[in-house]
């Protein structure tokens, strides 16, 4: 059987291929290994299964909020951790309420568009990762994100021009206070602009740039 390991995406189809005991006792099986203690062990393998599941079975808005959610500094481990939160509350309502909308998996759906990395270490109670001073971060961002950075704001205009192709998209090492100071730019330009198609893309990406902010810290608290 194979083995079964959060930090890496299983093969879709031998993971269904399984049948759903097997699939509950590979998850089971590896947090014996890592000797997690967990308040409800069958739940959370429960749940851990259901995830897998959903992104085997390529559901867009679950495999894009993993995507998502690592983007924003979550291992994958963790970016399933927050799904399952957004799943079980999901699962606590379908238990204990009536469902108000047509479609009874809409409110999970709706959970999923709104989760952030910085709103799911909140409601676990974790508190921002310390890091060196002046260590640097991956941030992931698209071309377009880096067009408005560099083309749209007082940023440097040789901004990301050694940046590490990723996918779609780049990647760039920055420090809090690299990230920061772009964010500021973002942010006055989003002010300043009279285009409001600019100004939404503007202001998600300062939303993105202050889920690292939220997330780490780079002096001791």
């Amino acid at each position: 059987m194979m083995r079964y390991d959060p930090a890496t995406a299983p093969d879709p189809d031998k993971w269904l291929a399984l049948d759903e005991a097997q699939r509950l006792e590979l998850v089971s099986a590896h947090h014996r290994r890592t000797r997690a203690k967990l308040p409800n062990v069958q739940l959370h393998a429960a749940v851990h299964v259901i995830v897998e599941n959903q992104l085997a079975e390529r559901i867009d808005l679950v495999r894009d909020t993993l995507e998502r959610l690592r983007a924003e500094g979550l291992d994958r481990h963790d970016a399933i951790h927050a799904i399952s939160s957004a799943l079980i509350g999901h699962m606590g309502d379908l238990l204990w309420k009536s469902a108000k909308t047509p479609d009874v998996h809409e409110p999970y759906f709706q959970a999923l568009r709104v989760l952030t990395a910085s709103r799911w270490r909140k409601g676990t109670g974790m508190g921002r990762q310390v890091i060196p001073h002046g260590a640097t971060l991956p941030v992931t961002l698209t071309l377009r994100e880096r067009d408005l950075i560099r083309d749209e704001t007082f940023c440097d205009p040789d901004f990301a021009t050694c940046a590490v192709v990723d996918g779609t998209g780049i990647r760039v090492d920055l420090s809090l206070d690299d990230i920061e100071e772009i964010q500021g730019y973002v942010a006055a330009e989003a002010n300043h602009t009279n285009n409001s198609t600019r100004r939404k893309e503007l202001d998600r990406l300062f939303d993105k740039l202050q889920v690292f902010l939220d997330t780490y810290n780079d002096q001791s608290e």
